[in-house]
């Protein structure tokens, strides 16, 4: 009860703050995809993603973020506010948001990693989820060489167990405290290591553990459980980015070209890594480029350098992963995002109500 009455306070500052002023709710996405084993929790179900649009679509004002950027240069919002964006490119934007975005013309960003864009190859943080979880075989030890210091993670019974048994609980995720198995404990702990290494010694580690794992060898279904998924994974080709684009509903922004934590990099790569992505792809798509993400876009994750770069690269804004409504006063270089999981509509709704502090 105490806790509740002083909740209240605050609910009514955001509510009294988001009538007077204007705020917008960003939300960012990854995936809009049905899978039942979603380990780092980036996928939306198509069904519950066209619930949530038609939930938007009926309750709130609609912006795209070119739409949003104006409106901030103006200093001031529309009253609720809501902004869609996508990181990352998986070929699925275009395939199973983007005729749900058609259907209720609703305007979005898609943030692209141009490195994967047409290579043919995972996300890295797929391709290690299927490295490890979908592999033939486990060693009874995992080892990796990181920044020149040997690392074992022992695979105790999970070397001994089959696929379908490795992967016998599929709701398992990041977020949870425990580990069903070794493997569940190393990938918990290696999928870290990997987002902070540069992108030519992430490509050694995953190739060492393909090695190990026997991923990649022919093989057939196992089990029941596919042995190859990577189909379903891929980012967008040139051709399917540029049909993404076409019409002007989607806008394209960028995400640097290897996805790494920007602050980990010395400033020359991480400026070359904001300022080539935008160039990439406005090579691809034959315009200009005018808005940027910053991979994980948590606090630490990217420099006040970094935010320097990414003006410096005439990018107009840029997008981050902390929460928490845009005001008209925000800096347009680092605006807010609300990470979107595989929510019931009821909890959807009362996520960005709160946001609204309603």
């Amino acid at each position: 009860m105490l806790r509740t009455l002083a909740r209240r306070p605050k609910r009514f500052l955001k509510r009294t703050a988001s009538f007077l002023m204007g705020a917008a709710v960003v939300l960012l996405y990854h995936r809009v995809y049905d899978t039942d084993f979603d380990p780092l929790l980036l996928s939306v179900s198509p069904d519950n993603f066209d619930a949530q649009m038609t939930y938007l679509r009926r309750r709130y004002a609609l912006l795209s973020t070119d739409e949003l950027r104006r409106a901030l240069g103006k200093g001031s919002l529309p009253r609720g506010a809501v902004a869609i964006t996508f990181d990352d490119g998986y070929g699925d934007n275009l395939r199973n948001a983007r005729p749900i975005l058609d259907r209720h013309r609703i305007p979005a960003t898609v943030f692209v990693t141009t490195g994967y864009t047409g290579s043919g190859r995972e996300f890295w943080w797929d391709e290690l989820g299927r490295t490890l979880f979908f592999a033939p075989r486990l060693p009874e030890r995992l080892c990796l060489s990181v920044a020149g210091t040997p690392r074992e993670w022992a695979m105790g019974s999970a070397s001994r167990m089959t696929m379908k048994e490795r992967l016998a609980d599929r709701s398992w995720t990041i977020l949870r405290d425990d580990n069903p198995t070794e493997l569940h404990r190393a990938y918990r702990e290696i999928q870290p290591i990997l987002s902070r290494v540069p992108s030519d010694q992430r490509d050694r580690m995953l190739r060492d553990l393909r090695e190990q794992t026997g991923s990649g060898e022919s093989q057939g279904a196992q089990d029941g459980v596919p042995a190859d998924p990577v189909s379903d994974t891929l980012a967008m080709t040139r051709d399917e980015l540029c049909a993404l684009a076409e019409g002007g509903l989607i806008t394209i922004g960028a995400h640097t070209v290897t996805h790494p934590v920007l602050s980990t990099l010395s400033p020359e790569a991480a400026a070359y890594e904001i300022r080539q992505s935008k160039q990439d792809l406005q090579q691809i798509l034959g315009g200009d480029v005018v808005s940027f993400a910053y991979p994980y876009g948590y606090w630490g994750a990217y420099t006040p350098q970094n935010v320097a770069d990414v003006r410096a690269a005439g990018l107009a804004d840029a997008y981050s992963n902390f929460g928490g409504v845009v005001r008209p006063r925000a800096n347009p270089y680092e605006l807010n995002r609300i990470l979107v999981r595989n929510w019931s509509l009821d909890e959807f709704g009362r996520v960005v109500r709160q946001a609204f502090g309603d």
